[in-house]
């Protein structure tokens, strides 16, 4: 009974820490998505200064 108890614990904290990795890579990502969108509405912008400057 204690084996199996020992056990049951290593797992929950085998599954609490890819479920941490997991919410932080989540973070990274919607980051990443944030920045590049940024750099997309940017390159928009100078698309249709340059259109307007001509």
């Amino acid at each position: 009974m204690h084996k199996i108890l020992k056990n049951s614990k290593v797992s929950k904290e085998l599954t609490v820490v890819p479920k941490s990795l997991g919410t932080g890579l989540q973070l990274c990502l919607l980051i990443l998505s944030l920045i590049s969108l940024c750099v997309t509405v940017l390159e928009i912008m100078d698309l249709t200064d340059l259109d307007a400057n001509e």
